[in-house]
């Protein structure tokens, strides 16, 4: 293994490190151009509820269930929104059904403001007024002449639950998502790094981390938005205008110290920011405020679901922008990698041999650079004596060695820094695929074979990565018998296979078995290369012994 084929392998650990580090990111909105906050565009705060607090605590709650193919929603009359929400299509890392809605939490709540006053209505005694199979009506009379009417109606065949509102003359409404979203996952501390606010505004995504996030919140006045909602690291509950003006939105948290997520490698041990031990569920929530400008009548659409990019691409309004797809200039590879993935998946069920057959496209496509790389390597071991010759007359003058050493790369046309080239090509098809096999929901739970149960998770008895450490050891000794190797770089070829095992560890079993079947799609081409580079006259002697 060359010098520069080792930096470029230093290069894919430094970026992978600070990859972790720094996935979550604030990706900040451009504010519209010359708008000025005004009493007209103030996102609404919320203050006491408008029933006295003594009246509610006499009140038991009533609850109503809607049941649908896809969702299980459970309903209150307090505040008249939603207290719990299962998705029936995905199981729970430990028993029954994915459920989103912490605990003692209404989650779609009311803010009102009348007469230069605001009020929350979460503790507001709501009346039932309908209930069909699949919608429920509520009712709130704020006084003798102004009544509140909002009404849910699901679909059978969707996740996305339509909120109409009837108001009366206000100053301006808010709808607000402010019970937070339970963990879904085992692995707590990994979750925590993708609980996020975010909104797509007219000027541009809004992805809020809670550890980045002010415990005061933060105000976003003066925008046309798309969507708001919370996400965790599969699902999303968001909050979609349907002709509806908006004002501005407010993202806030209710914990004054949250834990803080990231800062490691997925799945790391001894880097839990809270030593391992379950989170409480109010430490992580998080609220999204949508503020709008009141009108008679309002309608949202309610997506509660699974980020499910094509699923959420249906809606034409943006919402698949919550995927996370990794960086700005990695995103389109990780769109194709995705589409790539989701294509086989509709005619392979098992997406291990999947990531296999993309690990062999891979291969093929740049069949035609690990070709070239191997033409350079024999270049260079043909240039080693010559090499070794101008090491000896030089070795009291480092630069003049260097000057030498380039101009004979450069007479016999070798590029020193070709040997690291399919790595570097590789870099960005890796961290993209990283990204996709971490967060796609289509691979949560996608089993491999027996032990792997789940793809997106580290391999639970190390096979896959003791494996690939074995298959890169073999195939940096098959690229090593094409030039002298030095005692150091002989060193390096036995101790970078162990560094990069022991890396690979903790990271998804898919990310490890497209870089173990990469690994052995490459040595299959190096020996095909090496046979194809012999004379005819050797082949021939290699088929008759």
């Amino acid at each position: 293994m060359d010098k520069t084929t080792v930096l470029a392998i230093i290069l894919i650990i430094i970026v992978l490190v600070f990859w972790n580090i720094f996935m979550v990111r604030r990706v900040k909105p451009t504010p519209p151009a010359a708008e000025v906050e005004t009493a007209d565009t103030t996102v609404v705060e919320e203050k006491e509820p408008i029933i006295e607090k003594e009246k509610i605590l006499t009140v038991t709650a009533k609850l109503d269930t809607i049941e649908t193919p896809l969702v299980s929603a459970v309903f209150s009359n307090v505040g008249g929104s939603v207290v719990k929400y299962t998705l029936k299509k995905y199981k729970h890392h430990s028993d029954g059904f994915v459920q989103l809605v912490p605990t003692g939490r209404e989650c779609i709540t009311d803010i009102i403001m009348i007469d230069g006053k605001s009020y929350n209505l979460k503790d507001s005694v709501y009346t039932l007024k309908e209930r069909t199979e699949n919608s429920i009506t509520y009712t709130l009379l704020l006084d003798e002449d102004r009544e509140i009417v909002k009404k849910y109606t699901f679909s059978y065949t969707d996740y996305a639950a339509l909120l109409s509102l009837n108001l009366p003359d206000l100053e301006s409404y808010t709808v607000a998502w402010d019970g937070g979203l339970l963990f879904t996952e085992k692995n707590q501390q990994e979750e925590l790094r993708y609980f996020s606010a975010v909104a797509l505004t007219e000027g541009g995504l809004i992805s809020t981390s809670l550890s980045s996030l002010p415990y005061a919140g933060e105000k976003i006045p003066s925008v046309a938005v798309k969507w708001a909602g919370i996400k965790n690291k599969y699902f999303l509950a968001s909050i979609i205008p349907e002709k509806v003006e908006t004002r501005g939105i407010k993202i806030r948290r209710f914990s004054k110290s949250p834990p803080r997520g990231g800062g490691c490698i997925p799945g790391g041990r001894g880097c839990s920011p809270t030593g391992g031990k379950t989170i409480n569920p109010d430490d992580v929530r998080m609220g999204v405020h949508l503020t709008t400008r009141p009108q008679s009548t309002l309608e949202f659409l309610l997506f509660i679901g699974p980020l499910d990019y094509r699923l959420l691409s249906s809606y034409k309004v943006g919402l698949e922008d919550a995927c996370y797809m990794g960086w700005k200039f990695i995103k389109p590879i990780s769109r194709g990698i995705l589409f790539v993935i989701m294509f086989f998946g509709r005619f392979i069920p098992n997406y291990g041999l999947v990531v296999i057959i993309f690990a062999l496209l891979i291969t093929m496509i740049f069949y035609p650079i690990t070709s070239f790389n191997q033409k350079t390597m024999k270049k260079t071991a043909e240039l080693q004596p010559k090499l070794r010759a101008l090491q000896k007359k030089h070795a009291k003058d480092p630069q003049r060695l260097n000057k030498a050493t380039m101009e004979l790369y450069r007479k016999s046309g070798v590029n020193p820094m070709s040997g690291c080239l399919p790595l570097v090509i590789q870099m960005p098809i890796f961290f993209a695929l990283y990204a996709i096999l971490q967060t796609t929901i289509n691979l949560r739970g996608a089993e491999f074979v027996g032990w792997i149960k789940d793809l997106s998770q580290p391999d639970p008895y190390f096979v896959l990565p003791i494996l690939m450490g074995i298959t890169m050891f073999l195939q940096q000794k098959i690229m090593g018998t094409q030039a002298t190797q030095g005692e150091s770089q002989r060193m390096l070829t036995y101790m970078m296979p162990i560094f990069l095992t022991f890396i690979f560890l903790s990271l998804p079993s898919g990310i490890v078995l497209y870089w173990l079947s990469y690994n052995v799609f490459n040595i299959a081409q190096l020996f095909y290369l090496k046979r194809k580079a012999q004379p005819a006259t050797q082949q021939i002697t290699n088929r008759s012994s």
